[in-house]
């Protein structure tokens, strides 16, 4: 393998020039801006970017000079994965989610098939990437795995500026990236303590999974941590919504109650008084109706013990994530329950939404299988999906 500079007016135009020359197999090494005309630093300037070229392909520069091989990791998606796998399997957190890794990160490089993927992408390549060791590739990575371009912008930056310039590089880089995002991730168990019967409601839109989450998590509960569940409906629109919650229930041995105003909960809450949990699922709600919210939270009465969980699908859009988490918010959710990360490539939602409305994580679903699909969330299991599971 071969290395050649090539130059452009911006760094797409460099880009399109090797691509054209040397293929989409060619490898992007660095990226700088240089001055036009080299005895004139003043001068106007332009962007010199450096590319390896395969063996098979003999390239030089433009003198003629021959560039040794440079001594890379193989670039491809699996190598990639594996490489973002073996990392966040490395983090060590403590229960603030800072983490520390003691091994140096494998070297990774962008690849112009990395570096075309964000040019497609809304917003394309910024140019303050290329002020920072090794943000590129960082960049790209977010991007490809659904992290929005404001997002990644603001973590990399939020990361560099925590790195000793004068110790900074990509491997570090990676590193301070990895560890702010766990740091962004909290979690938390809604039935961790067993005091008194906990009420627990599963509110969000239409479509989302709460019916059969309910269902994991009530398996979980009685089958793997031995707890006393109920089950109450509160879901008067959906035709079968009670029938399909009873199923659950005869299935695992647990009582249902339906309760379709606010004196029919009390009552079914105090008939469960002796159960250790109480899971409560309501009807899906279009995150623009402001009527059907209302007279949620009006059987949701402060008087009522009960803590509410939204409950969003990965599959929707992130204005919809956004939207659905602003108009539910009437009913103060506790903490926020993902679904459906099966049916979608690109996971990074969870961290946009986290930023755009911080809540807590109690669990994460990937499939319709009950129990199976379900596991409660961590930082570093969130991570694995959004970079690792495809």
């Amino acid at each position: 393998m071969k290395v050649k500079t090539f130059r452009g007016r911006s760094v797409q135009q460099a880009i399109s020039r090797i691509k054209s020359e040397i293929g989409p197999e060619a490898v992007i090494m660095s990226t700088k801006r240089v001055p036009e005309n080299r005895t004139n630093p003043y001068g106007a300037q332009v962007f010199e970017v450096t590319a390896s070229v395969p063996e098979s392909n003999d390239y030089g520069d433009a003198g003629g000079r021959v560039f040794p091989e440079p001594k890379t990791e193989k670039n491809d998606s699996l190598s990639m994965r594996k490489n973002f796998n073996e990392y966040i399997e490395d983090i060590d957190t403590d229960e603030k989610g800072r983490g520390n890794n003691p091994d140096e990160i494998y070297k990774e490089i962008l690849s112009i098939k990395d570096i075309l993927f964000t040019l497609q992408s809304k917003g394309g390549l910024p140019e303050y990437i290329f002020k920072y060791p090794g943000a590129s590739s960082v960049y790209a990575k977010l991007i490809e795995n659904g992290i929005s371009s404001e997002l990644s912008k603001k973590i990399i930056l939020k990361s560099y500026s925590k790195e000793k310039k004068s110790e900074s590089s990509p491997g570090s880089l990676r590193k301070r990236v990895f560890i702010d995002m766990i740091n962004m991730i909290d979690t938390y168990d809604p039935f961790e303590i067993n005091d008194s019967a906990v009420a627990a409601a599963f509110i969000g839109p239409t479509g989302v999974g709460k019916t059969t989450t309910i269902a994991k998590v009530a398996a979980d509960l009685t089958i793997n941590q031995g707890k006393k569940v109920g089950l109450v409906s509160v879901d008067n629109y959906r035709i079968g919504a009670l029938e399909q919650l009873k199923t659950y229930s005869t299935i695992l041995g647990i009582p249902c109650m339906p309760a379709f105003d606010k004196s029919e909960l009390e009552k079914a809450l105090s008939r469960m008084r002796s159960k250790d949990v109480i899971l409560i699922d309501t009807a899906g709600l279009s995150s623009f109706d402001e009527e059907k919210i209302k007279e949620l939270k009006d059987i949701f009465d402060p008087s009522i013990p009960v803590s509410t969980h939204l409950v969003l699908s990965l599959t929707s859009s992130l204005e919809n994530l956004n939207e659905a988490s602003k108009n539910f918010s009437e009913l103060t959710p506790s903490s926020y329950i993902f679904t459906k990360l099966d049916e979608t490539l690109k996971k990074g939602a969870v961290l946009d939404q986290l930023d755009y409305m911080k809540l807590p994580v109690s669990y994460v679903t990937n499939g319709q299988r009950v129990p199976e699909d379900f596991e409660k969330a961590s930082g570093k299991n969130i991570l694995k999906k959004i970079f690792t599971e495809k």
